[in-house]
This record gives C-alpha cells, sequence and structure tokens, in this order.
C-alpha cells in the first residue's frame, strides 16, 4: 500500500514539472485485484487527490483477464492506461514474447 502513495506521489510530482499543474488530470491506473486494492483507492481520493488535485482511478478486473488486457495495451501502445500493474510471475513470458 505505502508502495501504491510512493509511486502516486512520484507521478504526481512528474505531471506538476511537465506543465499539467492546474489542469484536471486524471491517474488511470490498470491493477490487480488483491483486497487492498479498494483501500488504495480510497487512500488515493482522500490522501493524494487531496494534495495533489489529481484524480486516481483505479480499475481491477477479474484477475484471469489483467495478463490479457496489458498485453493489449502494450501490444497496440494503448493510453488507456498511466500505470499497470503485474504478477510476477508473467515476467519471464513476456519477455519471451517480446513484450
Amino acid at each position: 500500500m505505502r508502495k501504491l502513495l510512493w509511486v502516486l506521489v512520484v507521478v504526481g510530482i512528474l505531471l506538476i514539472g511537465s506543465g499539467v499543474y492546474g489542469e484536471e488530470v486524471t491517474l488511470r491506473i490498470l491493477s490487480l485485484p488483491w483486497p487492498q486494492t479498494p483501500v488504495e483507492q480510497r487512500l488515493a481520493n482522500e490522501i493524494f487527490t487531496q494534495k495533489t488535485g489529481i484524480r486516481v482511478e483505479i480499475e481491477s478486473p477479474p484477475y484471469q483477464f489483467v495478463e490479457y488486457k496489458i498485453r493489449e495495451i502494450i501490444d497496440s501502445k494503448s493510453d488507456e492506461y498511466d500505470l499497470f500493474e503485474y504478477d510476477s510471475q508473467w515476467i519471464g513470458h513476456m519477455v519471451l514474447g517480446g513484450v
């Protein structure tokens, strides 16, 4: 959970430094549906958005669809999500597949 908050803080700093400060910004995250995901969304809403003005939308589809969705995002170079979380057991397969 702390890791996600640090990632959000770093992304917020990068967005502020990129000149989008003052504009309405939404950070879109594709996450695995872990039990802590709703808590991360709540903390993002209550702490991160309040401090930075940057909204956070965490989407967590069923686990069995996340790997496919990540491959789809990478292959199409989609900007649908700003960040995505993956399961470490997928790394080898993704590297061998050229993802």
